[in-house]
């Protein structure tokens, strides 16, 4: 990295999270933190940011904290793996749902669509009269996201009483979908929003690994359970589907470490994500039914039947396995992003876990 470069990075991202870091109470003594961020640095030829990202200078940090990874070297890996002109099927929303449906895998189908013109589209492609649209989210409830949005911004939820009217001649560039009824144990753990798994597929050879996973839950009355929201992440053991004993929150949020939900007080330690093995199988036929594109993150729901597949993004944010799953060095996706950066080390040569099957 150029020092200019790296200057103007530090000056737009890492200030206030140094900051945060000076303001801790709970941080370990400056020469630790000196010794291990010179640590990262040899490890990884790279300037530590990643020290300041995760809260890496706090005493309750994992003990694998050297394993987290530049966050520059996943996103070069992406753009590695991701050409640009098939990023289109998972952008929007619209376009990921048709493919995933083609491949005869479960997602959710929205009610209808309204473009950036006001244009107004059914699922089948038909253009409906804005009272017509009204109609049919009348009853029930309904999330409204941008086509083309991420990480829980701009998500609103329709409920019986609202103004629909004139919601369907003011929206812009938005989709309607109506809310899923999730797993009892998922809403037992947190019933305002509906909590969903993130899971990474990467194709190596001719099969899909699985590097990471994390539980997601929304805290207090959010209808979102993204970390950018306030949400708790918790790991999940890619094998088993066993959630592992604490979660955590962005550090922006809060460096506390968690065993329980906040707001329910369900305990983490000795709960199985139901239908696991499943979901596993299911993301890696979606990416297959995703290629060219090799590297995704994927948002699945559970039901009391099975799971579904929200979405599934090229860019997909390292921060919330590196922060409640674990590092990511060691792992599929770790050691093919330290290769692709001229990292090698004995320290990352370990064996991937067993492949998935893949095609359908």
């Amino acid at each position: 990295m150029k020092l200019k470069g790296f200057v103007r990075n530090w000056r737009g991202i890492h200030a206030e999270r140094f900051q945060r870091m000076l303001a801790s109470p709970g941080r370990k003594s400056l020469a630790r933190q000196a010794v291990e961020a010179a640590q990262m640095f040899w490890r990884y030829r790279y300037p530590p940011v990643q020290y300041l990202r995760y809260g890496l200078y706090m005493k309750t940090a994992p003990a694998d904290w050297q394993d987290r990874l530049p966050y520059a070297f996943i996103r070069r890996l992406q753009n590695q793996l991701n050409p640009k002109e098939a990023e289109k099927f998972v952008k929007d929303k619209r376009l990921f749902r048709e493919r995933i449906e083609a491949a005869g895998l479960p997602t959710i189908r929205e009610v209808f669509t309204i473009d950036a013109a006001g244009a107004i589209q059914s699922p089948d492609g038909q253009v409906l009269a804005p009272e017509d649209a009204a109609m049919l989210v009348r009853e029930g409830e309904f999330f409204v996201k941008p086509i083309d949005g991420g990480m829980g911004r701009d998500v609103r939820l329709i409920r019986p009483g609202d103004d629909v009217a004139t919601f369907v001649l003011t929206a812009r560039n938005v989709i309607v979908q109506p809310r899923i009824r999730q797993h009892p144990l998922l809403q037992e753990l947190s019933p305002h929003s509906a909590n969903t798994v993130r899971i990474d597929t990467l194709r190596v050879e001719d099969h899909w690994v699985n590097s990471a996973a994390v539980l997601k839950a929304g805290v207090g009355k959010s209808i979102v359970d993204n970390g950018s929201a306030g949400g708790v992440s918790i790991g999940i053991d890619v094998e088993s589907g066993k959630l592992q004993s604490v979660g955590r929150q962005k550090p922006k949020f809060s460096t506390k470490v968690y065993d329980h939900h906040p707001d329910t007080g369900v305990v983490f330690e000795g709960i199985v994500v139901p239908h696991w093995q499943l979901l596993r199988d299911t993301v890696a036929r979606a990416a297959d039914a995703m290629l060219p594109l090799q590297t995704l993150g994927w948002d699945v729901a559970i039901t009391e039947e099975g799971v579904l597949l929200l979405e599934a993004n090229h860019n997909w944010d390292p921060d919330i396995f590196e922060d409640s799953w674990g590092g990511l060095a060691d792992t599929p996706v770790g050691r093919m992003a330290c290769e692709l950066q001229g990292v090698k080390s004995a320290q990352l040569s370990v064996q991937p876990p067993r492949p998935q099957n893949t095609k359908a």
